[in-house]
């Protein structure tokens, strides 16, 4: 598949009047979705170098050092805005602890959670939605989720896109009514890719032929971006629709979902047996 990417000119500045309702919905079949995302853009933010997390004490971890960086740049208790999410999202304390728990879960690096706090707002902006579905887990104890919003979006520093999953969940319940968990994957950009963009202005390169910083941001095609997805991305690839997946991403996809329900089956024999010994 010939990638098709444009150069990007400037951000919009976004307010509550630009926030539009997507057309994904949790009633859209399997082949409404791929006919929806077969024509979407996705907008590859450049990652800001100037406010890199930097740890230079020896004795902070990485989830320390992410922590003191939303105090230190204001992140936390943010509005973030989505052009394809009709509501507001703050960036909690929560949003934060559950994503290094999902990232560290998957062996995923935090750093790049660190470099995605850089432009958590452009990012989440142009964040295109990519599946509504039902809470994966009814059976545990304490959920009142009613629907689950997944979002893919992502960022680059010239030498890698890092794909980032948002997933929104939104509750029954009125009172904090919806909150996030992100998880940021990396993808290495091919020379090929490098050559291309650079031809857009959206990779500088130096003499030596190193990146001495990101470039600018560009768009690049849902389908297009979505082909260099591989079984590190399966986090992603379950929720995207067959159509715009490879044979090889389909047969991943299928290996994910299988192992979420026989996780669920799991949890449901497990809180069926505590139910029975309590008897």
């Amino acid at each position: 598949m010939k990638k098709k990417i444009m150069p990007c000119f400037g951000d919009k500045h976004m307010n509550t009047d630009d926030i539009c309702h997507n057309e994904i919905t949790i009633d859209s079949t399997d082949a409404e979705r791929t006919k929806i995302l077969a024509d979407k853009n996705l907008t590859i933010v450049v990652w800001d170098r100037s406010k890199e997390l930097q740890i230079t004490d020896a004795n902070e971890s990485t989830t320390k050092g992410l922590r003191r960086f939303c105090t230190e740049q204001g992140i936390r208790n943010r509005d973030i805005r989505f052009h394809e999410f009709d509501k507001i999202i703050k960036f909690t304390r929560t949003t934060l602890r559950e994503s290094i728990t999902q990232m560290s879960k998957r062996g995923a690096d935090l750093v790049n959670l660190g470099k995605l706090l850089s432009v958590l707002e452009p990012v989440c902006q142009n964040a295109i939605k990519i599946e509504v579905e039902s809470y994966r887990h009814e059976s545990r104890k304490g959920q009142d989720v009613k629907q689950v919003h997944q979002l893919l979006s992502a960022f680059h520093d010239g030498e890698k896109m890092y794909p980032v999953k948002i997933t929104i969940h939104e509750k029954e319940k009125q009172q904090d009514q919806f909150y996030m968990v992100i998880t940021v994957g990396e993808i290495v950009i091919s020379d090929k890719q490098k050559e291309a963009l650079a031809n857009t202005g959206a990779v500088h390169h130096t003499m030596d032929g190193s990146l001495p910083d990101g470039g600018a941001s560009f768009v690049i095609s849902i389908p297009a971006f979505v082909a260099d997805f591989k079984r590190d991305e399966s986090i992603l690839l379950k929720n995207l629709p067959n159509g715009v997946l490879s044979e090889e991403q389909k047969k991943i996809k299928e290996i994910v979902l299988e192992a979420d329900r026989q996780k669920e089956k799991d949890i449901k024999i497990l809180l069926s047996e505590k139910k029975n010994d309590s008897v």
